[in-house]
């Protein structure tokens, strides 16, 4: 017998819950979710649903408001959570999923529904996935661009990925070894601090546009579990810290999430083919099924044909799914989401 708890678990009880399944990932993290959606128009909905007293599947969701207007969006990033594991494809348990949503979030609460789900990594488990959403009366968005990322396969010998790398490739990750850069990890708050002091500076000289609200990720950091702590990886040059990046390892896969080179600060070192290879060598020590390079566009070529030449598998997420309350205020929602994000964006100056 099946049943659903919607909004009535701790974020003990959560956390209990979702690391139980491979699919496990930062953006479905409690933790996350309660901070990074913490304001008078963001919160955060958390669904369950159980077959007697197993877990079944999860969902975690940003709900954003307009005020007095009565429209607004719940949004899932990286979910459902149903799989415990890449070959188990639920079908039956995800749909009862996606009807438990339509009707809470689209019927109740006169929301429209956006879902980006994670990939399967499987191309015919991709395809499989995005039938079952049609099939029960999702329609994919082709206007959103869906994540593209290249992953690695950590069931195979070091050895082999690496011979497998691109030979240019190879070439600059010789270069940065043959640097006698020093590194280390950690996942203390000093350790974020030190990365966070990076990100300034290259930000600085580079004014890159970025959605990362990093006080917030901080945050997290600062009190996410030990066993669900960012995994910062530091490299340095004598004793001036030169690149850091931010690593998540969750379920089955450790995710680049973020990082930070110092401007001008030994660039000959070839520093980012140095930290992509620490992180695959600690992928593999920690277990972790898969490496995620971290998501690209092809509109920034010189970044996309880095991740490329891993010659990993090249991944691209289902896409946006969208179910809409009857009353379908889908237009106007968006004009005002439009706005607010144009606001922000001069505001901040991100």
């Amino acid at each position: 017998m099946h049943s659903c708890i919607i909004d009535k678990l701790n974020l003990g009880q959560w956390e209990k819950y979702c690391s139980a399944f491979s699919m496990m990932n930062i953006y479905q993290t409690g933790l996350y979710g309660q901070l990074h959606n913490k304001s008078i128009f963001r919160s955060c909905s958390r669904v369950v649903v159980l077959d007697g007293t197993d877990v079944e599947a999860l969902v975690q969701l940003r709900i954003k408001n307009i005020p007095f207007l009565n429209i607004g969006a719940a949004e899932v990033d990286w979910g459902p959570i149903w799989q415990h594991d890449q070959e188990d494809m639920e079908d039956e348990t995800l749909g009862l999923l996606l009807d438990t949503l339509k009707e809470e979030y689209c019927l109740k609460r006169k929301l429209e529904l956006r879902i980006r789900p994670r990939s399967t990594v499987s191309p015919d488990n991709g395809a499989r996935l995005e039938d079952i959403f049609t099939n029960h009366g999702f329609q994919k968005n082709t206007a959103v661009r869906p994540y593209h990322t290249i992953v690695i396969d950590l069931s195979k010998p070091l050895e082999t990925i690496r011979a497998e790398f691109h030979q240019k490739w190879r070439n600059q990750l010789n270069v940065a070894e043959r640097a006698d850069l020093k590194y280390e990890y950690g996942t203390s708050i000093e350790h974020f601090d030190r990365f966070y002091a990076i990100y300034k500076e290259m930000w600085k000289t580079k004014q890159f546009p970025t959605g990362v609200r990093l006080p917030i990720i901080r945050e997290v950091q600062k009190q996410l579990p030990q066993s669900e702590k960012f995994m910062i990886t530091l490299i340095r040059d004598d004793k001036t810290d030169i690149g850091a990046t931010v690593c998540s390892a969750l379920g089955d896969t450790m995710l680049y999430f973020l990082g930070a080179t110092l401007p001008g600060k030994r660039t000959d070192s070839r520093p980012g083919y140095f930290l992509q290879w620490l992180h695959i060598q600690k992928a593999k020590e920690l277990g972790m099924r898969w490496y995620d390079l971290g998501g690209y566009n092809d509109d920034n070529p010189a970044i996309a044909r880095f991740k490329k030449r891993t010659n990993g598998i090249q991944v691209v997420y289902p896409g946006q799914f969208e179910a809409l309350p009857s009353q379908n205020p889908s237009k106007t929602y968006v004009f005002m989401e439009k706005a607010f994000r144009k606001m922000r964006r001069i505001a901040t100056g991100r």
